[in-house]
């Protein structure tokens, strides 16, 4: 069976219990105490941060970081990490510069000799929260963690106190427990947008609601809803009995929460797609996206991939249905 990465999203929030923030264990994070977790001189958490972003922070002994926003694109690439989020940097330009930044770790850090199997770590520290942006991230981090045998610890810095985002699990024994079970099934679902994009590029997403046994058996009864939606164009179109056609345009932020939320359909296999109504009194739903063809039942019950790729798909149509021609 395979993983889609929401799964072991919720598998992992399941293991990561209410942990107290002594209980992250790390030469940086000792630096992290020391320099900004600490009231110096009466300075306030926040007043911490800013004048670490003003002077840098040096890393100590032998311990070797980079750090955002301060770090220069061609210095040397550590396995630790450390960034920053303050002031006016939005919280979705923070989290897309740290998800590149991971991403060239783990193509990077791994390969070199004698730190196969070693985690790495990042720490990120901000002054500002929000559980949607964070949820469009969230997936990736998680297959940074998996692939990239990465430890991500996440702190909310205020000047009232810190407090640690729950993420993934402090105990190391616990992580590594969660790393091997899960590696050991397929994941799908980490593709990015842009690979989803180049996979739909010169092909029309069709998505067909029936009314009766099949789409063929709808047809012959003139039932049913048809949308096309052309990505390329960022247009779309539908049909429905007895109506006439509407059109519009698809606003690209729609269609980028669209992808991340049934990319995995990419990564499965038509079996795994097909879900066959056993009565003609059973709807039956078509969907044709990234070269794969879906097609269920239309109970309308919750909690299977295939509700799940029918809730996308509303939320989608009503989006893009707002924003007719």
């Amino acid at each position: 069976m395979d993983y889609r990465i929401d799964d072991i999203r919720r598998k992992i929030a399941e293991n990561t219990a209410e942990e107290e923030l002594q209980e992250v264990k790390h030469p940086l994070m000792e630096l992290i105490r020391s320099e900004i977790l600490e009231r110096n001189a009466g300075r306030t958490y926040l007043e911490n941060l800013d004048r670490v972003i003003e002077k840098g922070v040096v890393p100590a002994g032998k311990l070797k970081f980079n750090v955002y926003p301060l770090g220069k694109k061609d210095e040397e690439l550590h396995p630790e990490y450390l960034a920053i989020c303050r002031g006016n940097e939005t919280l979705n330009h923070y989290l897309k510069a740290v998800d590149k930044h991971l991403q060239e770790m783990e193509v990077r850090i791994e390969m070199r000799s004698g730190r196969a199997g070693v985690e790495s770590v990042a720490f990120l520290l901000t002054d500002k929260w929000d559980p949607k942006v964070f949820d469009k991230f969230g997936s990736s981090l998680t297959s940074h963690f998996i692939k990239g045998n990465m430890w991500i610890v996440i702190l909310l810095v205020t000047d009232y106190g810190v407090a640690q985002i729950p993420f993934l699990p402090n105990d190391e024994a616990t992580r590594s427990d969660l790393r091997q079970r899960i590696s050991s099934r397929n994941i799908i679902g980490t593709r990015s947008y842009g690979e989803l994009m180049l996979k739909q590029r010169g092909e029309k997403i069709e998505y067909y609601e029936g009314i009766g046994f099949s789409k063929e058996h709808d047809k012959d009864k003139k039932g049913g809803a048809s949308y096309r939606f052309d990505v390329d164009a960022l247009y779309w179109r539908a049909d429905k009995p007895g109506e006439p056609h509407t059109e519009g345009k698809i606003p690209v932020k729609a269609l980028q929460e669209l992808f991340r939320k049934i990319g995995w359909i990419a990564d499965c296999s038509e079996k795994e797609l097909t879900q066959k109504a056993k009565s003609e009194d059973q709807r039956e739903c078509t969907l044709d996206i990234f070269g794969k063809h879906v097609i269920w039942k239309k109970t309308g019950d919750d909690g299977d991939r295939f509700a799940d790729i029918m809730k996308a798909m509303k939320e989608f149509i009503t989006i893009c249905d707002q924003h007719r021609m």
